[in-house]
């Protein structure tokens, strides 16, 4: 959301066509016409959650922080949030406001923000733990690729992790995002795969085709 028309050439053009479809669509809307065709996970555009654009869409705005954000997982209730482009200065900000980025920017060597931060592409189904981002936090521009390739093959991917593991990530994340159900409930569908609600990083389609392996 919102829709955007196929048809035409230029993108400004498509965005100011769907304006008006985005100006009369609040998210709470959104979410409760996905779940309703009983879908894991809506999709919607950066706009929809920060800057003044959010206050256009009908009823309260929601947001990345503060009151909205308490508003965003009252709505979402654990369901999957995704938004594209997720611009690679705006990534730690979504992921810990629990939003799915979609990107652009797969290329493995892309490892640092504009900001100098360091970037870890798998921050959901291969999680750094305290020891690790300590160190690329402290790390040097030269240190930073062989931590991150250390690192990846280091680090447990999401199956590999011990259940008791994978139940507490999920309590915290349960909890902090206001996940529908009960704490075993959570890590029951925790063993079955990453829960939908849990913040990751994707690849928009089309991105992968030269950087996969």
């Amino acid at each position: 959301m919102p829709r955007i028309r196929a048809w035409g050439r230029y993108w400004r053009v498509k965005r100011t066509v769907a304006m008006p479809h985005f100006a009369r669509t609040s998210v709470r809307s959104i979410a409760r016409t996905v779940r309703g065709e009983g879908m894991e996970s809506m999709g919607m555009a950066l706009e929809y959650l920060s800057g003044w654009t959010r206050w256009i869409n009908p009823g309260p705005p929601v947001g990345l922080n503060g009151r909205g954000l308490e508003r965003l997982n009252e709505i979402r209730r654990g369901m999957g949030l995704f938004v594209w482009p997720g611009p690679l200065e705006r990534e730690d900000e979504l992921l810990r406001a629990g939003v799915s980025i979609v990107t652009d920017h797969m290329d493995p060597r892309v490892i640092e923000r504009p900001d100098g931060s360091p970037r870890w592409p798998r921050p959901a189904s291969q999680r750094l733990d305290d020891d690790w981002l300590r160190k690329l936090e402290r790390a040097s521009g030269e240190e930073m690729p062989d931590l991150i390739s250390e690192a990846s093959e280091s680090l447990p991917s999401w199956p590999e992790l011990e259940p008791g593991h994978r139940a507490s990530i999920v309590k915290e994340q349960g909890h902090r995002m206001r996940w529908r159900g009960t704490e075993e409930k959570w890590a029951r569908d925790a063993e079955e795969g990453l829960p939908w609600g849990s913040s990751r990083i994707l690849g928009h389609r089309g991105a992968g085709k030269t950087h996969s392996s």
